[in-house]
């Protein structure tokens, strides 16, 4: 059976989870006898072309452009169009799996994924098909008119002075009309992704949990020397992912400011580069808090060395303020036996359980962020205990094993 799967970007030249996923999922099609192809992008031209990555044959194609025009980009890219079409008229796929995008393939790739293939499938890993960017979020506590992440609708008004001449009015009507038009099936990777989509009128919605590769996740031999090279003690609390305020940076860094009152050698451990406007914002407010000692930054890491940072810390914080799908992070920390403090909007809460692998919260509520931490930092036996329990529910629920199979007998049930 011929599978095609098409994504923004794909590793090495990934920036999200998304990408991770689409990589796993064709692997294992692939062992699996499929006859796999990925049609990504890359903004290096030098780094286009055809490879044969771990069986899957990957075609990358050059694209770049001014995201300013990403919202009507988004919808149609006529850079790209003419050789996507291309790559799959050749193919014929019987399946076309979509996941990203709205950024650089833009959803005119479902129309033509339609046109080539008999199945088409599209796994949304975000909102961004009912509404463009970040979904409302709450930065106050006491702002009384922000909506709930967890159930919103785009705001035309609110789009509109928020980005001005860069918005295109019809795209979100648009990509929600190609997407219930052209797509089979939708696959969300969270319950709280499908009730939003399902509230904002997509249609024919999957659920399928993202999973993850534990034994890729074993404890790396050179743990001791990363520590030693980064000046990481035995409290540090990791915070990963984009570093921006709609994924709860600064609501943790001021939470971190009542932890440090009360455990003066905790430290937060940040994966990414000590560079960019909120990083800068970032260092302003722990230098105002005396912080700025506290923190370390890891840089951009993968393999062994980001595996060390997760068994380097002692939780792991996952203080989204928006409807965050299903982070990838709680996977990895679990993966590695680690307890999650984590946001109680999204998809968190469906695989982070309050009081048995980690604590639930409102990052909003600063004070009860850094409690939960607290109660983490001063208690070994409870970290471990969580870690535990948090591995053993990955290892039954959210491994890719089990991702693949869901994927397959989905596939195979409208191939039928």
């Amino acid at each position: 059976m011929k599978l095609v799967i098409l994504q923004d970007d794909y590793p090495p030249y990934h920036e999200g989870g998304s990408g991770v996923i689409a990589e796993q999922l064709a692997e294992r099609f692939s062992e699996a006898g499929y006859d796999v192809c990925v049609i990504t992008t890359v903004r290096n031209a030098s780094a286009a072309g055809e490879t044969k990555q771990n069986g899957v044959r990957v075609v990358r194609l050059f694209a770049d452009y001014d995201v300013r025009f990403r919202s009507w980009v988004s919808l149609y890219n006529p850079f790209l169009s003419k050789k996507v079409k291309k790559i799959l008229q050749e193919i014929k796929p019987d399946i076309v799996h979509v996941h990203n995008v709205h950024h650089y393939l833009s959803y005119y790739a479902i129309v033509l994924a339609k046109r080539f293939s008999k199945k088409v499938f599209i796994t949304a890993h975000d909102s961004m098909t009912v509404y463009f960017g970040k979904p409302p979020f709450a930065i106050d506590a006491e702002k009384k008119n922000v909506q709930n992440p967890n159930l919103f609708q785009e705001s035309l008004w609110h789009q509109v002075k928020l980005h001005k001449i860069r918005y295109n009015p019809f795209r979100t009507f648009a990509a929600r009309f190609i997407v219930n038009t052209f797509v089979d099936r939708v696959v969300v990777v969270s319950k709280a992704l499908g009730n939003v989509l399902t509230y904002n009128k997509l249609t024919h919605i999957s659920v399928v949990h993202n999973g993850i590769d534990v034994e890729r996740w074993a404890e790396p031999k050179d743990l001791e020397k990363f520590k030693e090279e980064k000046h990481i003690g035995e409290s540090a609390i990791l915070y990963g992912g984009r570093l921006s305020e709609a994924k709860g940076a600064l609501k943790l860094l001021k939470a971190f400011k009542f932890v440090q009152e009360k455990a003066p050698y905790a430290q937060m451990l940040i994966i990414g580069k000590r560079e960019g406007v909120l990083v800068e914002k970032m260092l302003r407010q722990a230098q105002a808090l005396g912080l700025e000692n506290n923190l370390v930054f890891t840089g951009w890491i993968d393999g062994d060395k980001l595996r060390s940072a997760y068994y380097a810390a002692a939780l792991v914080a996952v203080p989204s303020l928006y409807l965050d799908p299903f982070p990838t992070i709680n996977l990895e920390a679990f993966a590695c036996g680690k307890p999650v403090v984590a946001t109680c909007f999204g998809g968190s809460p469906e695989i982070v359980k309050d009081a048995f692998n980690g604590y639930v919260v409102n990052p909003n509520d600063e004070e009860i962020l850094a409690r939960r931490i607290l109660n983490l930092l001063n208690n070994e036996s409870l970290r471990e205990e969580y870690g535990k329990n948090g591995r053993e529910l990955v290892i039954s629920e959210f491994t890719v094993e089990k991702q693949f199979e869901e994927y397959k007998n989905l596939f195979e049930s409208f191939s039928s």
